[in-house]
């Protein structure tokens, strides 16, 4: 039983390496200081630039959840200067400044089948990027 609990988990955790990796390869590291908020429930909001409309924003959530704990203390590297690459209306990969401390966020719309794509608001190369990591975009 435990074994098969651990070999779930091990496929998890390689499932969301392929999608960090493809997302490495095409998207550009940017940075964006001041770009994380903490909850009262202790979830980050990651706060990002949409790559189409710069003066808009897109928020990606991560939870607390059992393991992870999100603190003010924590979360300070990453809120004065946030590393990412992706497009946070799809999914990002997330690091410290120095590439410290990896993490993967994704909108709920762009793997899970049970949504439907996101339709409105992107250009043909946000389009083209988005089915180059494996998203869900609508035509």
């Amino acid at each position: 039983m435990t074994i098969g609990i651990m070999a779930l988990l091990a496929l998890g955790r390689l499932a969301m390496g392929w999608r960090m990796w493809r997302i490495l390869h095409v998207y550009p590291w940017r940075q964006q200081p001041g770009a994380v908020r903490i909850t009262k429930g202790k979830d980050a909001v990651f706060v990002l630039p949409d790559p189409d409309s710069p003066e808009k924003t897109v928020s990606l959530k991560a939870s607390a959840g059992v393991f992870r704990t999100w603190s003010r203390q924590s979360m300070k590297d990453y809120d004065e200067e946030l590393w990412y690459a992706g497009d946070p209306r799809f999914a990002c990969v997330v690091a410290k400044p120095g590439l410290r401390g990896l993490g993967y966020l994704a909108q709920p719309t762009a793997y899970n089948h049970r949504t439907s794509p996101r339709r409105k608001g992107l250009s043909p190369e946000a389009r083209r990027r988005a089915r180059a990591i494996g998203a869900r975009v609508a035509d």
